[in-house]
């Protein structure tokens, strides 16, 4: 893993797996960076995460309660946002082949 800055951060290609970092220990999400976005304020990128987000959106949160015990959820893990971040001191983590590689290992030793 590497820090970067901002700058280094729009210039590196899409695919690059990444989490915010704002000071020693504290990591955000990770998340896929997809896309570069040019618009009339600077440079944005869009972004999937890797946080969980159900398949089917619910209408409402009750909705979501009443179906959590002993139902079988499906997940969407390609889930794309901008990321409409302008804070030039932004910190990023960037992840490489090594720390992806050994994350897969870990999520496979978790298939039955």
């Amino acid at each position: 893993m590497i820090i970067v800055d901002r700058k280094t951060f729009l210039k590196l290609p899409k695919k690059t797996l990444y989490c915010k970092y704002d000071h020693p220990g504290n990591f955000g999400s990770l998340e896929i960076k997809e896309s570069d976005v040019s618009d009339n304020w600077g440079n944005d990128w869009e972004h999937s995460s890797l946080n969980m987000f159900l398949k089917e959106p619910y209408d409402n949160i009750d909705k979501e309660f009443e179906i959590t015990v002993g139902t079988e959820l499906e997940f969407d893990f390609d889930v794309w946002s901008r990321d409409g971040l302008y804070e030039n001191e932004q910190l990023f983590a960037i992840l490489n082949n090594d720390d992806i590689k050994k994350m897969i290992d870990k999520l496979s030793s978790c298939i039955k």
